[in-house]
């Protein structure tokens, strides 16, 4: 990339110069009365017409951020049930779906999480408070294993500030590990895969959004209304709205909008012009319905997963 841009400012370099002694050439042969505001002006384009891009989205940006792109009007502690529909990318694909049941579906906040998926039809998935009775029961163990590594680190800091080898120290750790390993029963993660199958092979399947039971609430991600900049087949600006609704009281509990720029002759398939929360169109619901997933140990990863799978989105990969 930055091979291709600095020939291609090389290039315009050269192009607007020749270009601006013709123009200036031909005046001059003319003689052209107003020829000294002429080449000002060609100037002037000349070199603004680079950061046309830049001028365009930041002003057309700055009307669109005069309106609230965001608004909080309530947090759900026990959402119960929730219905994510993705009408953006569109759909949710097996293994989002697994990762999503995984963050989110603890049988205690959330029971019941149906998603669209991307084949058009609806997943429902049910969790209660014996679903994950079994990694339950290995959480402790699996905790102290996890604290034997987290002091092993801070120790092995202090090693290393002292100049020592932290090799020894290291090798002593992971023989504590690998003998209080023993004592311990299924692995943790393993065990909570096993569970998440489990409720992913019983999940029941709907054709449409009429047939699915009722839920508590729902996530919408949709595109904004085309116009003649936004959402339509010149790609100019990308936008689109996440709404977090109450579904008893039929009221918006939240939103956030984004607007995105599609790239230009050397970055097409991103957005390099953004504004509104870029990546949590993904991390709303979190804010809303989900704080309680920052307890979990398993939430660090899945939310950086679907991070990723944003990041292929944004360069166009679907």
């Amino acid at each position: 990339m930055g091979i291709a841009l600095a020939v291609y400012w090389f290039g315009y370099l050269v192009l607007a110069l020749i270009v601006f002694l013709i123009i200036a050439k031909i005046l001059t042969v003319l003689k052209f009365k107003y020829t000294g505001l002429i080449l000002l002006l060609v100037a002037l384009i000349m070199i603004l017409y680079p950061f046309r891009r830049a001028i365009f989205y930041k002003t057309v940006f700055y009307f669109y951020e005069r309106s609230p792109l965001q608004e909080i009007h309530e947090t759900v502690e026990n959402p119960v049930s929730v219905y994510w529909e993705d009408n953006v990318w569109p759909g949710w694909d097996e293994l989002s779906r697994q990762r999503m049941v995984e963050q989110f579906l603890d049988g205690i906040h959330l029971k019941a999480l149906a998603l669209n998926g991307d084949d058009g039809k609806i997943y429902l998935y049910r969790a209660d408070t014996d679903s994950f009775r079994e990694s339950k029961k290995i959480w402790p163990e699996y905790f102290k294993v996890n604290q034997i590594w987290i002091a092993a680190r801070i120790k092995a800091k202090t090693i290393l500030k002292n100049g020592e080898n932290t090799q020894d120290h290291w090798n002593e750790t992971s023989a504590k590990e690998r003998v209080f390993s023993k004592t311990q029963p299924k692995g943790y993660f393993e065990q909570k895969q096993v569970e998440i199958k489990r409720i992913m092979d019983n999940g029941a399947i709907y054709q449409s959004r009429a047939d699915l039971p009722e839920m508590h609430y729902r996530v919408e991600l949709n595109f904004l209304p085309k116009s003649l900049l936004v959402n339509n087949k010149h790609k100019i600006i990308h936008a689109d709205r996440i709404s977090i609704i109450d579904v008893k009281k039929n009221k918006e509990i939240a939103y956030s909008t984004r607007y995105m720029a599609y790239g230009g002759f050397l970055n097409s398939r991103s957005y390099d012009y953004r504004i509104g929360d870029i990546l949590a169109a993904y991390e709303l619901d979190e804010k809303v319905l989900f704080e309680y997933v920052y307890v979990l140990s398993t939430f660090k990863s899945n939310k950086n997963y679907l991070k990723h799978i944003f990041a292929k989105r944004n360069k166009g990969d679907k």
